[in-house]
């Protein structure tokens, strides 16, 4: 007995079926009938002793099945047997290379490829197309407990299909039948970024090359900015959700030509009422925005641009940026905590690479890419630095003609870092992390923004810690007066406040600074914090 889906018994499985037809009726006046079934047929001569039909697994006769030319139509997938398969046990089977194929509007489903919280998708095969198709089924357990969901199931076709893009899994037909409702999709023929990164895992690699990555990226952004011009936002990007196509021959993936698949959950922008109604979380720990952990209905564009950054992020480093060993520790963590910076978790990374992806996971969305298209350009162009920079083998010529001596290596220069708090404990503690962190730092003290400007006098800094609530003086107003200042108009300045980020971080970002750091902080958020302004001030 094959017991990879779970199994129930006949009568609930009946039920199940006839409460689903139920719950989607055909239109006024229109007959109800299936394949194979002449629509005069008498309905009654089908129905059991209690009245009711029992047209589960039904099996058409050879007569009645598909063309005989699909027996050697050459499959992408091997024929699975689905006799026990949940999700389809009430609809009608039909005979195909010697075996009962369940079929869905001329579709036979031959392989179920893959399961969410939504439903199941299968691999078809579209007999009037004669072509492959991948079919979405809404689980028949969710719309028994959820009938809006066949609101948003449908809306998902319809989001699709409105977007014209070769890296988006297009949408062939929406359908219901069986009391089911399903979408035909185009089937890529390849495997996902997901699959991709376990192969390298098997090769004993941490992860993708950064070539292959930046491939990836700008396919998956293009698709993104389609979708974004289209006023359409994904909210669930993730490895498992970027689809590979391989070359005709099987032999080679096709990176450049990456799709975006699974719009389950996509929205139209700026429109979420009646189908959410509550503040649920939706989307996929590990890849989810911060804005959209808080509230599903908070995800515009930027949160896509988070969800792409952390795929490319977990592609390069074999993890996502955000983990946890729970649920509830994974959703903290979202919120609260700062990701390892990715340079530190791939060796070898350029720069260029690492700051872009970088600036998709900051925590506040409008400190991200605006959108796909803004991160579709910042992608080409590291795509282009790379191509362009010498070989490694170059490379690391240069580094040995340019190389001083053993023993007489320069050492790098000192950071100079003005911390401004009137409170002595938060300067020591301030001053003592800043100082344990691995760069060369000078750190400066001031107590109010009076010492502050005369500290400033003596040398200028290259960055800014500021306390917003400065005892006398607002904290903002500090900010804006090291903005007014003709060397200072570039400094990087980091506000830092005991204010709930969601309330103080916009005011001081409108008062010039460049981040916000909430306390109590931790060494870890600092540490993030000042490896941003460091790659400011010191690109190299």
């Amino acid at each position: 007995m094959d017991r990879r889906y779970p199994l129930e018994a006949q009568e609930v499985r009946d039920s199940k079926r006839l409460a689903m037809a139920a719950l989607t009726p055909p239109p006024a006046g229109e007959a109800v009938h299936s394949h194979g079934q002449p629509e005069d047929v008498d309905a009654s001569a089908s129905e059991g002793p209690d009245g009711i039909r029992s047209s589960a697994r039904t099996v058409l006769s050879p007569a009645e099945a598909f063309p005989t030319e699909l027996e050697t139509f050459p499959l992408a997938l091997p024929l699975e047997d689905l006799e026990n398969d949940d999700f389809l046990a009430g609809v009608r089977r039909v005979p195909y290379r010697g075996q009962p194929v369940p079929a869905l509007g001329g579709i036979l489903l031959i392989r179920r490829i893959g399961q969410g919280g939504m439903g199941a998708v299968y691999y078809g095969l579209h007999s009037r197309l004669r072509t492959n198709v991948a079919v979405k089924v809404l689980n028949a357990d969710l719309i028994l407990r959820h009938p809006e969901l066949v609101v948003r199931f449908q809306r998902e076709a319809q989001l699709a299909a409105r977007i014209q893009s070769r890296h988006l899994v297009g949408v062939i037909d929406v359908n219901r039948e069986f009391g089911l409702e399903y979408i035909v999709m185009e089937f890529v023929v390849g495997c996902s970024a997901e699959d991709a990164l376990l192969g390298a895992f098997k090769q004993k690699r941490k992860g993708l090359p950064e070539d292959v990555v930046l491939e990836l990226g700008i396919a998956a952004a293009q698709g993104l900015a389609d979708a974004h011009e289209a006023g359409v936002v994904h909210r669930d990007l993730k490895p498992a959700n970027l689809l590979i196509p391989r070359s005709p021959a099987g032999t080679e993936l096709r990176w450049a030509e990456a799709k975006l698949a699974d719009l389950g959950i996509a929205k139209l922008d700026g429109q979420e009422k009646g189908l959410t109604g509550t503040s649920a979380t939706m989307g996929t720990l590990g890849y989810m925005a911060p804005e959209q952990a808080r509230d599903a209905r908070n995800a515009g564009k930027a949160a896509d641009v988070f969800g792409l950054g952390a795929t490319l992020y977990a592609l390069l480093s074999g993890r996502p940026p955000v983990r946890g060993l729970t649920v509830n520790e994974a959703l903290r963590n979202t919120l609260e905590a700062h990701h390892e910076p990715l340079d530190t978790e791939v060796s070898g990374l350029s720069p260029a690479t690492a700051e872009v992806i970088e600036r998709c996971l900051r925590k506040a969305p409008d400190e991200r890419w605006a959108d796909g298209a803004a991160m579709l350009l910042a992608l080409e162009l590291c795509l282009d630095r790379l191509v362009d920079a010498p070989p490694a083998a170059e490379t690391a010529h240069r580094a040995e003609r340019s190389s001083p001596e053993p023993g007489k290596a320069p050492a790098p220069a000192t950071v100079r870092v003005l911390a401004i708090d009137d409170d002595a404990t938060m300067r020591l503690l301030m001053k003592r992390f800043l100082e344990a962190l691995p760069w060369p730092l000078e750190v400066i003290q001031a107590a109010s923004a009076e010492e502050a400007q005369a500290r400033i006098a003596e040398a200028v800094p290259e960055i800014v810690f500021t306390d917003v609530c400065l005892g006398a003086t607002d904290g903002y107003e500090m900010i804006e007066w090291i903005r007014a200042q003709p060397g200072l108009a570039l400094t990087p300045v980091v506000a830092v406040s005991a204010i709930p980020q969601s309330v103080g971080q916009t005011r001081c970002l409108m008062a010039g600074a460049d981040a916000y750091l909430a306390k109590p902080f931790t060494k870890e958020a600092l540490r993030h914090v000042m490896a941003r302004m460091l790659s400011r001030v010191r690109p190299e």
